[in-house]
């Protein structure tokens, strides 16, 4: 009978810890965004391809097959795609902008390849999309141009109005 009441306690303890659990600040969410970002840029040049589509948003996955279909694909061509790759690095993460489902905001990343010229570095924008405030984000990359937009929004990717428009400005730089 003992055991009763401590079991009780134990039961209200681990109903009421989580909601207690405090939010993660606008500081906390772009950093962990940033973070997950190296995560995925270093599973892509360690050719880790689970943990690299283990990051990318799930309309994207679907819409390339799934990811079964997508491990066939990039297991084809995954050397030849990353062979020239030198380096990635991830940059700061903008602000945080909210939808009536998630939150996002824009990483850049650089990457420099070597081709037959010499090194280039090309830095692109990828949507960080997160469902859950902030602790886990999905990335879609948003390339170098408008047209890979529109491209995004045709996938049906509810995009904030404020980081469509601060995407817009940084694809026309």
């Amino acid at each position: 009978m003992r055991n009763i009441p401590l079991t009780i306690i134990g039961l209200l303890f681990l109903t009421i810890g989580p909601l207690n659990a405090q939010p993660l600040t606008e500081a906390q969410q772009r950093a962990r965004a940033k973070a997950q970002a190296q995560i995925m840029a270093d599973a892509f040049l360690k050719q880790d391809l689970d943990k690299f589509i283990s990051y990318m948003n799930p309309l994207l996955v679907k819409k390339m097959g799934g990811k079964d279909s997508l491990l066939h694909k990039f297991q084809k061509g995954w050397l030849e795609i990353t062979k020239p790759i030198r380096s990635e690095t991830i940059g700061e993460a903008s602000a945080i902008f909210k939808t009536k489902a998630d939150i996002q905001c824009i990483v850049p990343q650089t990457m420099v390849a070597n081709y037959g010229t010499g090194e280039h570095a090309l830095t692109t924008q990828m949507i960080a999309i997160s469902r859950d405030g902030g602790k886990q984000w999905t990335f879609i990359d948003a390339g170098i141009s408008v047209q890979q937009l529109n491209y995004i929004k045709s996938l049906s990717v509810n995009l904030s109005p404020e980081l469509e428009k601060l995407l817009r400005e940084r694809l026309m730089n």
